[in-house]
């Protein structure tokens, strides 16, 4: 509790990320598609479509990966907002050509729309580094929590695979990323550098900065050099900033009982009536049950409160 007159520390998030890798947000595009064609329609009607509830948490997320793909458009706020497919979407969906060139352009496009896609493409390119690599990249340089940076590197690997990125040396520079239901919100805002094979190049002289850390591990500073006294200082607020995210959570994720009821949930095992087992989950994991509590609203909740510790989907600490 925050000490009277002190306002609450806020719980450093991470950065805005998709939390479905790309080949799921097609299926469930094409999901849309299929019920409402070129059609807008209320947020509550798209996630029944896709077997949320109205307040699913997971079912905001997986809207928001589509927002940052590029495959869904919004508009309007609160119980009035609307969705529908994008241009990009309407035209990977309807083309039934086989081994259309189109098609595989405009995936490759929206498997780098969003930022941190995008970023890492702009880093790394098709030759990805080890999991341990990506994971101190996202984690120390960008502020992931363990949980979401295990997420993205998991479904950014998917995600280049399904769009046959691997092996690919060049994509056409995509546009910007809507931020929709984010996951967590962006705390520094960074250029974005072109593609490979884009017109405009880096003309920044980058190089690395090696620190000195305790013990015998380094921090790696790149940057281009030499910095000026304003930007220099400007860069210390930041990572005053992202302090929070960049220090260690003791932050409690889930319990087993709940991880594995979530999953057997995700296989198409929902019960029919809440038992005591049911309450003591609930119970366990600081979720209030009310007297007309359903099963499924209380997975719903289980998924929420996933989501405030790390992606669904990624329940091991």
């Amino acid at each position: 509790m925050a000490e009277e007159g002190k306002p609450a520390t806020k719980r450093a998030r991470s950065p805005s990320y998709p939390a479905v890798n790309l080949e799921r947000a097609l299926e469930l595009a094409a999901t849309f598609f299929k019920a409402e064609r070129g059609n807008e329609a209320p947020i509550k009607t798209v996630l029944t479509k896709w077997g949320y509830s109205e307040t699913s948490g997971g079912g905001l997320v997986a809207l928001s990966a589509l927002i940052k793909f590029g495959l869904l458009a919004d508009q309007g706020t609160g119980t009035s907002r609307k969705v529908r497919l994008t241009p990009t979407a309407r035209r990977i969906l309807l083309d039934e050509r086989p081994n259309s060139e189109e098609r595989l352009r405009l995936i490759k496009e929206a498997a780098l729309t969003p930022t941190i896609y995008r970023e890492l493409w702009d880093k790394y390119g098709s030759e990805l580094p080890s999991d341990e690599n990506l994971r101190y990249h996202l984690r120390v340089e960008r502020g992931f929590e363990e949980n979401a940076a295990a997420s993205v590197i998991r479904d950014y690997k998917h995600t280049l695979a399904f769009a046959k990125l691997l092996d690919a040396d060049t994509i056409s520079p995509s546009s910007e990323d809507k931020g929709g239901f984010d996951e967590g919100t962006e705390m520094v805002h960074e250029p974005r550098q072109p593609l490979p094979g884009s017109l405009k190049a880096d003309q920044n002289r980058r190089r690395p900065i090696h620190l000195p850390l305790p013990g015998t591990d380094w921090a790696t500073l790149e940057a281009p050099f030499p910095l000026t006294s304003e930007v220099w200082e400007h860069m210390m607020r930041v990572l005053e900033a992202m302090k929070p995210a960049l220090i260690r959570s003791e932050k409690k994720i889930l319990t087993q009982a709940a991880q594995d009821l979530v999953r057997k949930a995700d296989e198409g095992g929902i019960p029919t009536y809440m038992s005591d087992g049911f309450e003591r989950i609930a119970q366990e994991n600081g979720i209030q049950v009310s007297d007309s509590m359903t099963p499924g609203e209380l997975i719903d909740a289980l998924r929420a409160k996933a989501q405030e510790t790390g992606p669904i989907g990624e329940y091991s600490p």
